[in-house]
């Protein structure tokens, strides 16, 4: 997965510049221990994942949000990592190129845990001139264009349903979990303090595999 942004950079009276962004994305869980969250693969190792202030210097553009994308992580028993969200808006005209994969088919889930959410780039998002594209070359952006590159997590592992309450609370508490989702996937129930409800999660996750067996 690739993207490049390319152009000229009038604080540097025209010159030609090029960023090639590495993708961190998250990593499938595994036996033992939940992915990775926004970890650069081996493949892409020699490119920098320059901070905010040191990519602003260099490039004209600007990093609006720069998180995790919740919810991404295939649920399991231990939970795939989380991919990430990062906006950034071009100062001058520039180009865009893209070339991103697994959408269609994101990181799966093993021995019972969930797959992935997918990568997507969305540009200009919510304007009437939006749009969402995971494959381009030399796509012209107007000058104070948005771009929201949105990268995709790892499968989960194991069944959600066995997974530590706890460690569910823990997710949600940093960011990486919804609340709805620890109840949804994982049938664990948080009340408005964040401290797990054990019997209500005792009684939606014998529910929920109830309905699994049927």
């Amino acid at each position: 997965m690739v993207l490049f942004l390319a152009g000229k950079d009038p604080r540097r009276d025209d010159q030609g510049f090029l960023y090639v962004m590495p993708h961190a994305g998250g990593w499938g869980g595994f036996e033992g221990g939940d992915g990775q969250d926004g970890l650069i693969n081996n493949v892409n190792g020699a490119f920098k994942d320059y901070p905010v202030e040191v990519f602003e210097v260099k490039f004209p553009a600007f990093i609006r949000r720069y998180e995790f994308r919740p919810d991404t992580g295939g649920p399991g028993r231990f939970r795939g990592g989380c991919g990430l969200l990062r906006r950034f808006e071009v100062e001058p005209e520039a180009f865009l190129y893209l070339w991103l994969e697994r959408s269609v088919t994101p990181a799966w889930g093993l021995f019972g845990g969930g797959d992935a959410v997918g990568p997507d780039v969305i540009i200009n998002a919510g304007a009437p001139d939006e749009q969402r594209m995971l494959k381009v070359n030399a796509l012209p952006l107007p000058p104070g264009s948005v771009v929201d590159l949105l990268t995709g997590g790892g499968g989960g592992f194991g069944m959600p349903l066995e997974r530590d309450p706890e460690r569910v609370r823990a997710d949600v508490l940093d960011g990486y979990v919804s609340r709805e989702a620890a109840a949804r996937d994982y049938g664990v129930v948080l009340d408005d303090a964040l401290v797990v409800d054990l019997e209500a999660s005792a009684r939606l996750r014998e529910g929920q595999g109830a309905g699994a067996e049927a």
